[in-house]
Formats: C-alpha cells, structure tokens, sequence
C-alpha cells in the first residue's frame, strides 16, 4: 500500500524560518499578484506554503534589511525591480508552526505591498502560474488557511498584527486567528 499524501509529508523536514517576509504587489487597477509556490526541490524538505497561492518572498539575509530581501526575492525569484519607496509594511504575523514532531516553531513574517516596480513580473523556477486578483476575487481557498483571517483587511489598507496558529504544513488551523490592527509598523 502506498502513503497518501498527508502520511508523505510528515516524513518530509519542515523547514523552520524564524524570520520571512513577503511582499504583494498591487498594480494600478487595484490587482494583487499571487503565484503557487513550487514545492520543493529537495524531496526530504516541505517548503512553507508550497503548492498554494502566496505573495513572492523568503528569509533575509544577515546584512539585510527586511525591504533589501523582498527586492532581493523579486529579482531572484521574477525578474523585476521593486522601488524601495514603494514598498510598505502592512503587518506582522506570527505564525505559530505545530510541526509533525509535535513541537512549535514561531515565524514572524513581515507582510508588504508594493505598488511600483521596473520590468516584467514573469513565472520562476520557485513562483508558478501567477495570476493578478482584484481583492475582492483572491482565492483563499487556494492559500495557506489562516491567510484569509488577516490578508482582506491588509488589500483593503490596514496595518496589523497577526498571530496564527496551525500544523499539518500550515494546511489546519489550531486556535482562532487573532487580530490587533496599529496605525504604523516598523522593521529593520
């Protein structure tokens, strides 16, 4: 008997970010880019989110500012220069990461807009089948669970805090997601 898919993934390694960020570009009509997250190249290693629709983004770099690594990501992962006045910070969510192994992992995710950028926003080897969605069409369904908790109030302007809490890859969600909304966000 073969494993099904869920029995597959918990014997994958879960890798554990303690730092990401991650940036949605908006166009001049109103239309978010969202792609599918390839899954991974290295078999023995789920990536968080793969296989579902999510902003572009990723670790930084040690000698990196969070918006240094989201145009770092851009270029690496599309192509594309972000302009860094652009580039707004619109929450902070800590994800709360139940691993197979039943410990917890927490990553703080940095959440950006940008609304300017130089170039074509083209698929990667990492980014597949993006697509851009008026807030009001994203397809939550197709996103990490708790996205759809936090994610609307951002499209819509708002600066947040977020704490999520899942497992099973980020595919289940643990506790209600909590919310506190600020008027400004600041990172490094």
């Amino acid at each position: 008997m073969y494993p099904n898919k869920k029995e597959v993934s918990s014997l994958k390694k879960q890798k554990s970010l303690p730092e990401a960020g991650v940036v949605f570009v908006k166009d001049e009509n109103g239309r978010y880019f969202l792609a599918e997250k390839v899954i991974g190249r290295d078999e023995n290693e789920e990536k968080i989110g793969e296989g579902r629709l999510n902003g572009l983004g990723g670790g930084r770099n040690l000698k990196e500012t969070q918006k240094e690594a989201i145009i770092r990501e851009a270029l690496e992962e599309y192509g594309f220069i972000l302009h860094k006045k652009s580039i707004h910070l619109k929450a902070i969510v800590f994800c709360c990461n139940e691993k197979n192994d039943g410990s917890v992992f927490i990553c703080k995710l940095y959440v950006f807009v940008a609304t300017k950028w130089k170039g074509i926003i083209s698929a990667s080897d990492e980014m597949i089948n993006g697509e851009w969605f008026l807030k009001e069409d994203v397809p939550y369904d197709q996103m990490i669970v708790t996205d759809k908790d936090w994610l609307p109030f951002v499209f819509d302007g708002e600066s947040l805090y977020a704490w999520v809490f899942l497992r099973n890859s980020q595919r289940e969600k643990t506790r209600e997601t909590q919310i506190k909304f600020v008027k400004n966000l600041s990172c490094t």
